[in-house]
């Protein structure tokens, strides 16, 4: 019996483990967002001047991102950098519509990765990829005036290990204690 290799083989058999038996979920981020100012209007929609955060770690795990709100009026979405352009949310000084404002689209005109005016249950789940990614929301247009015009939204993130992961790290684990096994000679 070989110890190092065996060894090696149950250290990379521990994440296989974890996710099986159902700790392979981490939080990885939490956190209550208040007070986020709603749009005026159902013709109007709102972006964010930053993108979401890039993490560099796509094909080894997921990173699932769940977003709920407290405002049945308001819908929440993600787009892409091209599209937050096309819409030039830039306000209206005069009509006192601050910056990050699209006058110019409203939901229904908006190409969405996820969400949009169609989300209809508070509740937005992503599961993150490469690129840069900005949140906007709007309001439905069926829905009754707003009597505030701010809201407050929950944000989560949990880490796990991708299915290609596991599946690498199940071999390697099985190689290294298989080697471990094996008689010297």
């Amino acid at each position: 019996m070989r110890p190092i290799p065996l060894l090696i083989g149950l250290v990379l058999a521990l994440p296989v483990f974890l996710t099986i038996f159902g700790a392979g979920d981490f939080e990885l981020r939490s956190e209550t967002l208040e007070d986020i100012p709603i749009p005026p209007n159902e013709e109007t929609t709102a972006f964010t001047s930053d993108s979401l955060p890039a993490y560099d770690v796509f094909g080894i795990v997921k990173i699932e991102v769940v977003t709920t709100w407290d405002q049945e009026s308001v819908w929440l979405g993600l787009v892409s950098k091209s599209q937050r352009d096309a819409c030039n949310p830039v306000g209206d000084e005069e009509l006192g519509i601050p910056a990050g404002i699209s006058l110019t689209c409203k939901g229904e005109d908006i190409e969405f990765l996820v969400g949009g005016p169609t989300l209809t249950d508070n509740e937005l789940i992503w599961e993150m990829e490469p690129g840069e990614w900005y949140p906007c929301m709007g309001l439905h247009s069926s829905s009754q005036s707003n009597d505030k015009n701010t809201m407050n939204a929950q944000v989560s993130a949990n880490l796990s290990l991708s299915g290609t992961s596991i599946t690498v790290f199940a071999v390697f684990s099985l190689f290294f204690i298989l080697l471990g096994f094996r008689k010297r000679v």
